[in-house]
């Protein structure tokens, strides 16, 4: 059995667009066993992500995060984001 690879990316509304051509060049470029996972804010760009919603090696997650870390237009909520995927994602995923 081939184990799966996984790719994560975290997007905000600013970053939809560009998640968009990078989960459809991994798509089209990857072996069939990555799996993309895409965590997202509950800011809006969920909705955008539905084109990818129905393939099978895509999976959105929608999450509700607060840092107590310093946000500003140089460092992000979503960029924090990826300090706790350990937290968000499957604890299947190694």
């Amino acid at each position: 059995t081939t184990q799966n690879s996984h790719i994560c990316l975290t997007i905000d509304k600013n970053v939809v667009l560009h998640a968009l051509v990078s989960a459809f060049s991994f798509l089209r470029h990857s072996p069939e066993n990555v799996h993309i996972h895409m965590v997202c804010l509950k800011d809006g760009s969920a909705s955008q992500l539905k084109l990818l919603a129905t393939n099978e090696r895509i999976t959105i997650h929608q999450v509700d995060f607060e840092t107590e870390f310093k946000v500003d237009r140089h460092i992000t909520k979503t960029a924090y984001l990826r300090l706790y995927l350990h937290k968000l994602l499957p604890d299947t995923i190694d």
